[in-house]
C-alpha cells in the first residue's frame, strides 16, 4: 500500500482519513453516494426524497453540520417512523424496509431514516471530545451524547414531537 507522501497528498487529518476511506471501500464519498442514490432508485418503490438536514451543534463546538435524511410520505398524519440505522453503515441499508414502513399495518406514514452524524452521507466532523485522558466510561458518556445531540438538533430541524422509533443493527 503507497503512503500518503509517496502520492503527493500532503498527509493531514482530513487527507488521511480521505485515503484511509477509500482504500478501505475502494471509492471516494461521492461515488459510494450514487451507488446508494442507485439502489434506492431501483428497489424503493414508492417516492421519496433523499436531502442533507441542516444542524446546528454549538455546544460540542461543531457549528453548522448536516445530516443524510430519506424521508417518504411528508404530509401522512401520526407519529412519523424514524430509521436509524447501525453504526458504520449508512440509508441504503433500509432499502427493503422504506416501503413496508411508509405502510405499516395498511396505514400511510410519514417515513424518515437519517444518516447518523460522521457515517455514510451525513457530514463528517472530527470527534470533540479528543481520545485522551478520558477514563472509559467517560468516553462512553461522551460518544453518547454526541450523537444523541446530533439526533436531538436534527429531531428539532425536522419538528419531529412524536415517532416510533426502528433501529437497524447492522
Amino acid at each position: 500500500m503507497a503512503s500518503l507522501s509517496a502520492v503527493g497528498v500532503e498527509p493531514t487529518a482530513t487527507t488521511r482519513r480521505r485515503w484511509i476511506h477509500e482504500a478501505w471501500t475502494g471509492c471516494g464519498g461521492k461515488d459510494a453516494a450514487r451507488a446508494e442514490a442507485a439502489l434506492l432508485q431501483r428497489f424503493v418503490k414508492g417516492p421519496f426524497t433523499v436531502s442533507r438536514v441542516q444542524i446546528e451543534l454549538q455546544q460540542l463546538g461543531l457549528g453548522k453540520q448536516y445530516i443524510a435524511t430519506l424521508e417518504m410520505n411528508p404530509d401522512a398524519p401520526g407519529p412519523v417512523i424514524v430509521w436509524a440505522h447501525g453504526a458504520g453503515a449508512g440509508l441504503g441499508f433500509g432499502f427493503k424496509n422504506y416501503d413496508a414502513l411508509a405502510n405499516l399495518g395498511g396505514t400511510r406514514r410519514r417515513v424518515l431514516a437519517f444518516d447518523w452524524l460522521g457515517q455514510a452521507n451525513s457530514s463528517r466532523p472530527c470527534y470533540p471530545h479528543g481520545r485522551w485522558g478520558r477514563s472509559r466510561p467517560d468516553h462512553w458518556s461522551a460518544a453518547l451524547q454526541f450523537f444523541l445531540d446530533s439526533f436531538e438538533a436534527w429531531r428539532l430541524a425536522l419538528g419531529v414531537e412524536v415517532m416510533d422509533l426502528f433501529g437497524h443493527s447492522t
